[in-house]
């Protein structure tokens, strides 16, 4: 038996948005960061832009994490 746990199998695709986990969790605070636009998607890993321009050059900063701390953005129907 393997230790390892098997990658978030969800279908993540550029253009999409995503919450993000990142460091520890806390048990009052919010697990989850975001949503942030998918931007790059690879094997395993997910590369995302943080919201807004974030240097003085006006460029857009961008992260990479593991599938497994990724998890889809699904916006609510308004009815």
């Amino acid at each position: 038996m393997s230790n390892t746990k098997p990658i978030n199998d969800v279908e993540i695709k550029v253009g999409d948005k995503i919450w993000t986990l990142e460091g520890k969790r806390n048990k009052i605070g919010h697990q989850f960061n975001g949503p942030f636009k998918v931007i790059e998607v690879q094997e395993k890993n997910i590369t995302f832009v943080l919201n807004g321009p974030t240097t003085r050059s006006n460029t857009e900063k961008t992260r990479t994490l593991h599938k497994n701390r990724c998890k889809v953005y699904k916006e609510e129907e308004k009815e």
